[in-house]
């Protein structure tokens, strides 16, 4: 466990294998502190820490705090965005959706990425995205990310960017963007959509050899 200090930060190095969520079960006892940690530091990307950056973790008492805060925060965002939602026009409604539309196009015509690069390396790319346990993990998009790469440190395993793609709807698998939004299924979930994805393809070998 990580010793707190009553009052004020405590300094801790991150250590290999570290995340934001353990180090925040090993400070707080919970890892949903672990965005407390991330706003305290001022991070640009929460999933991405290296070994040997000096964090200030907040008192117990001052995380449970900036948790509340953020939990006011959030649900005060929610009914503001429903409220706009609801005085929304149908002239915003069409403008809303001529952006997407273009944005779309214009996504679509950027050249694809090289398949290989799914499969490459990524272990610049230091740091395991911590999932939730229940529901969806919203993620951003980084430079030098591909589905594959994003899959190996969410699920351990590359193959998942197949459930990544799947759960976002997205129309090519090999093109994503940098500030994309992701969302991410559960472990168990992405574990399941991979199994009806082999059955699928189990399914379809049999019918083409039936067509044979």
């Amino acid at each position: 466990e990580i010793m707190l200090m009553e009052e004020g930060d405590t300094p801790y190095t991150v250590a290999g294998g570290d995340t934001l969520g353990k180090i925040s079960r090993r400070a707080y006892g919970a890892t949903k502190y672990w965005n407390v940690i991330c706003s305290a530091n001022e991070l640009a990307n929460c999933n991405l820490i290296h070994i040997g950056d000096e964090l200030m973790l907040p008192s117990h008492a001052d995380a449970m705090a900036k948790m509340d805060m953020m939990m006011m925060g959030e649900k005060d965002d929610m009914m503001m965005s429903d409220k706009d939602d609801s005085m929304m026009s149908d002239k915003d409604d069409k403008m809303m959706s001529d952006k997407d539309d273009k944005m779309m196009s214009d996504k679509d015509d950027k050249m694809m990425s090289d398949k290989d690069d799914m499969m490459k390396d990524d272990s610049m790319m230091m740091g395991d995205i911590m999932l939730m346990e229940d529901g969806d993990t919203p993620y951003t998009v980084a430079a030098g990310d591909t589905l594959g790469a994003i899959a190996k440190r969410a699920y351990g395993n590359v193959n998942y960017y197949k459930a990544i793609c799947s759960a976002n709807e997205i129309d090519n698998c090999n093109l994503i963007d940098i500030g994309d939004e992701l969302l991410l299924p559960t472990q168990a979930e992405a574990e399941e959509m991979m199994d009806s994805m082999m059955m699928d393809d189990g399914m379809d070998s049999m019918d083409k050899k039936d067509d044979m």
